[in-house]
């Protein structure tokens, strides 16, 4: 896991990790996309959850389709995920303590 630690690249990507992450951006950025899944207009201006689950003909997406919830709606909260998880990494980082998230 951590065999890169060594290689020549590594203080660069980190830090490019920590510049891309400041100031909360990482953070802003899942909780902007989680509200967009959560009964507000959010990112999208309009909730993604109730679209897929309710369908929106001229959008392609019917009622009773669940093959779009299950679906758009798991890639969606995937990237909520890892948008989590990586401000989580950039405060364990930043601190330097394995509880910071």
């Amino acid at each position: 896991m951590f065999d890169n630690r060594n290689s020549a690249n590594f203080a660069t990507y980190k830090l490019e990790f920590m510049n891309e992450c400041a100031n909360n951006v990482c953070d802003d950025a899942a909780q902007t996309l989680l509200s967009s899944l959560s009964g507000n207009p959010g990112l999208f201006g309009c909730d993604m959850m109730d679209i897929l689950y309710n369908g929106d003909v001229n959008g392609g997406y019917h009622v009773g389709y669940r093959d779009n919830v299950d679906a758009k709606a798991a890639y969606l909260l995937n990237l909520v995920n890892v948008g989590i998880s990586a401000h989580s990494t950039f405060l364990t980082i930043q601190s330097k303590s394995k509880n910071a998230w």
